[in-house]
């Protein structure tokens, strides 16, 4: 479970395990190793110089989600879906999230896929 209690993103553990929990992040490619992370059941991108997120995403049947928080700028962004896929094959809350993110963060103009 991700949470936002107190403009801290948590799991629901104590402060110790959180921070481990952050702390496991690693480059999913280490060329560029600013690129894309992954954790503990966590991620953290940076779609930008002023935006980036801790997110965890999920499916299940029939329906998709994004869950994310950028602690820089205060925003916690959740989508739900109730559709797995999109029309060109994307997941959808994947499909939906640079334009969501676009809408959020002022001139940050995210390839769409729609493009």
């Amino acid at each position: 479970m991700l949470c936002v209690r107190n403009h801290r993103i948590t799991s629901g553990v104590d402060r110790a395990s959180q921070q481990q929990w952050l702390r496991s992040l690693q480059a999913e490619d280490p060329n560029p190793p600013k690129g894309q992370k992954y954790g503990y059941g966590i991620s953290y991108q940076r779609f930008g110089p002023q935006a980036a997120m801790y997110y965890h995403g999920g499916e299940l049947p029939g329906f998709n989600s994004f869950v994310g928080h950028d602690p820089d700028n205060e925003v916690t962004l959740v989508i739900w879906t109730n559709l797995t896929l999109s029309p060109d094959g994307r997941t959808t809350a994947q499909a939906l999230l640079p334009i969501v993110l676009d809408e959020v963060y002022v001139g940050l103009s995210l390839p769409t896929g729609a493009d």
